[in-house]
């Protein structure tokens, strides 16, 4: 009977790299599949695909499917999926765009009482049609109307809640709040 040979290098085992590799691909046929099958006109991530994608790039994040709401930010046929997720002292709102390969968009925020921050948790995400300038003092930076473009509003019910839009300066997502 022939030995089978051993590989033993004395190395810990590569496991957690072949583990994300089978993750990425196991993410990237999910996204495939949804972009094929979309009927709407505005085709967005789904939920299950929006914490997988998040998950990736900040693991030690708990992120929370039930927040989950689709949003277009930027006007366009590409509506990004919102979703909440909470680490220690805050929270991250995480964007992703389906059919996208790039890391998703990340914006944090704490829980407290500075400008950046909200008061308490659990934060929820709703949807509105974008104003720019309307509510704060000029108009805010590469904000731009459109028919379809929608802001983000971020509120806990205590607090004044945090909008994010589109900068199409900074070609990425701001905010601003009272």
């Amino acid at each position: 009977m022939d030995k089978v040979p051993s590989f033993d290098t004395g190395e810990a085992p590569r496991r957690s790299t072949f583990a994300l590799d089978m993750t990425l691909i196991q993410v990237r046929l999910v996204m495939a599949a949804a972009t094929l099958f979309c009927a709407s006109p505005v085709c967005a991530v789904e939920p299950a695909a929006a914490v997988a994608r998040a998950s990736l790039v900040r693991p030690a994040v708990r992120w929370d499917k039930s927040s989950f709401v689709q949003v277009n930010l930027a006007g366009t046929n590409d509506a990004f999926g919102a979703l909440v997720g909470y680490s220690q002292g805050g929270f991250v709102i995480a964007l992703i765009r389906e059919g996208e390969t790039l890391a998703p968009f990340f914006l944090e925020f704490g829980i407290g009482q500075s400008q950046d921050s909200l008061c308490a948790a659990p934060v929820r995400l709703s949807t509105e049609k974008l104003s720019c300038g309307s509510q704060v003092p000029g108009d805010l930076p590469g904000c731009r109307v459109g028919p379809r473009s929608q802001q983000l509003v971020l509120t806990d019910g205590d607090c004044d809640p945090i909008v994010v839009y589109w900068d199409d300066r900074n070609h990425g997502p701001s905010w601003w709040r009272n």
